[in-house]
């Protein structure tokens, strides 16, 4: 089934068991193939875009301040370079990759991230809201991968008891699926059913079932966990906030040198968004009035050029 074919919105959906395991499953299909059709991004980038964003949209389930944002990045040593997803209060998702064309690992029968993050990984997670940074970690992961990285993230950094996974699969003709599910063990949750359910992890079952199943109800029912109740889910999409407002803001922070440069430009100037891969167009008449606003009086040659 191709991306265009999903029936399923994106969701977040959130469940405890009666034996106080606290679990979290997450589909961002939809949105994984969004984000690689913006970016233009070949299929391997493409995979591991969707891992991180599978990860991320994990841990906003605890996003829960107005204008909060959990952020995930990962820069490692392989030809990606790097990786930067983010999940903003209200389920929206965005990011991107360093490198998005990957020649000799796009051209492969079988698509993989393992080549493209390499051997190792330095892991970022930053909860903040605008001007204040709610918490952050940082951690080194070896060999890199997004899963491990998360769950030594939890484990390690947060000091919790918690089993992840992320199931994505990526082709030459985009992301087919892009999903993740956590079982965490609540402080007065009972160990025995949670080591029940690791095992299932370690044995790749929870793999297994969450590659087929459309949502956390399948789920449970593949892996046989029972006596649980369901949250109401929470719709994810991609998203970003740049817009022309935000662009011309920027633009008018920059140097006077800078703003003449992209006056002089034969070209059509473009600001395009690292998160998103949107393009805004800057017409000369916006960086003439910006120069004109801070008492400029630059004499440039008569060239309609100048004034779009």
């Amino acid at each position: 089934m191709t991306p265009m074919e999903q029936e399923n919105f994106d969701n977040r959906q959130t469940a405890l068991t009666s034996a106080k395991l606290a679990l979290t499953y997450v589909n961002v299909t939809n949105s994984a193939a969004a984000l690689e059709r913006s970016h233009l991004c070949g299929a391997t980038a493409g995979l591991v875009q969707s891992k991180a964003l599978a990860a991320v949209a994990l841990l906003g389930a605890e996003v829960s301040q107005k204008d909060e944002t959990v952020s995930l990045r990962l820069r490692v040593s392989g030809p990606v370079a790097g990786v930067l997803v983010e999940n903003a209060f209200g389920g929206s998702l965005r990011g991107y990759t360093h490198n998005k064309v990957l020649n000799t690992l796009d051209v492969r029968e079988e698509i993989a991230d393992e080549d493209a993050l390499g051997e190792l990984a330095q892991m970022s997670v930053i909860r903040s809201i605008p001007g204040k940074t709610i918490s952050s970690a940082m951690l080194d992961v070896q060999p890199a991968s997004v899963k491990k990285g998360l769950h030594e993230y939890l484990n390690r950094s947060l000091q919790r008891t918690a089993e992840v996974e992320i199931a994505a699969e990526s082709t030459v003709a985009g992301v087919t699926y892009a999903k993740a599910f956590m079982a965490e063990l609540m402080p007065d949750g009972n160990a025995q059913a949670f080591k029940k359910l690791s095992d299932k992890f370690a044995d790749s079952s929870v793999l297994q079932a969450l590659t087929s199943a459309q949502d956390l109800t399948e789920l449970c029912a593949l892996l046989k966990i029972e006596g649980y109740k369901l949250n109401e889910p929470q719709q994810l999409q991609f998203k970003c906030r740049c817009s022309t407002d935000r662009v011309e803001a920027m633009v008018s922070d920059l140097p006077d040198e800078d703003l003449e440069d992209m006056l002089k430009n034969a070209q059509e100037n473009q600001i395009i968004c690292h998160m998103c891969g949107t393009g805004y167009r800057i017409g000369k008449s916006t960086l003439w009035n910006v120069l004109e606003k801070r008492g400029h009086d630059i004499d440039f040659e008569e060239d309609a050029s100048y004034y779009d």
